[in-house]
């Protein structure tokens, strides 16, 4: 006998199921049920145990915080941050912070070594073998003896002695046992600083003069490093100015990425004295200084321009996702 069943259905007597799966009867299935039910029974039981323990110890509530403590109060505020502060993030996005006005933010760009940088090209008003310094404040945080490429100046051809500005911090080299030396390399012709702190806010100009061929490094104001580029044949630069930011180029590849935060950078076409290295730590330029040729304080915030505030239109496109900061 087949029976296709259809919402609740009592069988009396023996049950024959056609098919593959079993010949049984009522009674073998009711006894089947019956020992399910009691396992059933012994995993509430467990059940209830657990929850009477978590009661004992976390109190009436019986659950854990965002700390994972039970009974615990520890909540994740609007920062993300379990501590049960309840902080909040201004419009820069600063935990804790209190500006109301986006204007008022001060952002950075924080490159994370791999595949960010800034593009900037050739500025308009420079002379790619001319005199330049580079202004700019930095918190480093690549490894003490890896490379960290801060300005590059030609992605698209393989490196020549004196062709190819490598400007950042290096280590772990003959001339920098320590690691986390700023250093001007014109390749295979390196100037180099001493070690500087990592993850720390520093203040740095570093200047070429064309016509003595002198480099200087500024730190926080202060004269770290300086020679003549002469001492090592040709000696001046003489390769192009295709500038990037955050990383180094070569070969049209992008290589020595740098790890940490860029803010207030500006590109200039003479040699900076040391008063003027001094004089910029507080205050930034305001655009239309003699020789300056590019500035940019970093306040976008958002989106992939990095825009020039010196009127020169020389614009920076951002690659790879540096992430915006305040600080």
């Amino acid at each position: 006998m087949s029976i296709l069943l259809s919402g609740e259905m009592e069988v009396d007597g023996d049950l024959k199921v056609i098919g593959n799966v079993q010949v049984g009867t009522i009674d073998s299935l009711e006894q089947e049920i019956v020992s399910l039910k009691l396992i059933i029974a012994q995993l509430q039981a467990q059940i209830a145990l657990l929850q009477s323990q978590i009661s004992l110890i976390g109190g009436d509530l019986g659950y854990a915080d965002c700390a994972g403590v039970v009974g615990g109060s520890a909540v994740i505020d609007d920062c993300g941050i379990c501590d049960g502060s309840n902080e909040s993030m201004d419009v820069c996005g600063l935990c804790g912070g209190d500006t109301q006005n986006i204007d008022d933010c001060n952002f950075a760009l924080s490159f994370d070594g791999v595949n960010d940088y800034v593009y900037i090209g050739l500025p308009n008003g420079m002379s790619p073998t001319g005199s330049h310094s580079f202004i700019l404040k930095i918190k480093n945080n690549t490894p003490a003896c890896e490379w960290g490429g801060i300005i590059g100046a030609d992605i698209e051809n393989a490196h020549n002695q004196n062709e190819t500005l490598h400007y950042g911090f290096r280590g772990c080299e003959d001339n920098c046992p320590g690691g986390s030396c700023m250093s001007m390399d014109f390749y295979a012709n390196t100037l180099y600083a001493s070690s500087s702190l990592i993850n720390t806010w520093t203040h740095w100009v570093l200047t070429y003069d064309a016509s003595t061929l002198r480099r200087v490094i500024y730190q926080d104001g202060q004269l770290v490093a300086e020679d003549n580029s002469s001492g090592q044949t040709p000696g001046g630069y003489g390769g192009i100015f295709e500038v990037i930011i955050g990383a180094d180029g070569n070969d049209n590849t992008i290589e020595f990425g740098f790890i940490g935060v860029i803010d207030d950078l500006s590109i200039w076409s003479k040699a900076l004295d040391q008063g003027e290295a001094s004089n910029y730590i507080s205050s930034n330029p305001t655009g239309n200084e003699a020789g300056l040729e590019a500035l940019y304080n970093f306040n976008e915030g958002s989106d992939n321009i990095l825009n020039d505030l010196s009127g020169n239109g020389n614009h920076g496109t951002i690659h790879g996702n540096p992430v915006w900061v305040e600080h």
